[in-house]
């Protein structure tokens, strides 16, 4: 987080879901993750460029709340200071 204030937070914005058809224990379910160009003015760093990240999440135990947690879980690997938003 060079160039950058202690202060600043990079906003990050993540979603899980899950669907049940009409078999419990074939769920699929996934979570995905984006955040937005934080370059300063006239920086062309590539670390600081859009991006998003995705996964799934197949199996009996799974939940919409266990896909979101794993949105979080991948923002929270990241090295950097940032807000989370979710749903």
């Amino acid at each position: 987080m060079r160039d950058r204030e202690q202060s600043y937070f990079v906003e990050i914005f993540g979603d899980g879901s899950l669907t049940d058809p009409t078999c419990w224990w074939a769920a699929l379910g996934g979570f995905g993750t984006w955040m937005p160009k934080w370059n300063l003015d006239g920086s062309h760093d590539p670390s600081q460029q859009e991006t998003s990240s995705y996964g799934a999440a197949v199996g009996q135990t799974a939940s919409s709340t266990r896909t979101e947690l794993m949105a979080w879980l991948t923002v929270l690997a990241l090295p950097l200071r940032s807000n989370n938003a979710t749903d």
